[in-house]
């Protein structure tokens, strides 16, 4: 089995850093950042304004922690 696509995302607002993913129990690090599942719910948060996508340099930074 594959593991999902994952995207690099970052709290909008400092209130939003304790979101955790659905159904996954992703969550964020202290500045607001993660590596969530590519998936409907992550999708929804960006288009609702809580998530955005973290600039580029994010996965290799988030891999490293791993």
């Amino acid at each position: 089995m594959t593991e999902p696509a994952k995207r690099a995302v970052m709290a909008t607002r400092k209130d939003f850093r304790t979101l955790v993913h659905v159904p996954s129990g992703e969550t964020l690090d202290e500045n607001g950042r993660g590596l969530w599942p590519a998936d409907s719910f992550t999708f929804r948060l960006l288009q609702e304004g809580a998530l955005k996508d973290a600039p580029d340099e994010a996965p290799a930074a988030l891999l490293k922690g791993k």
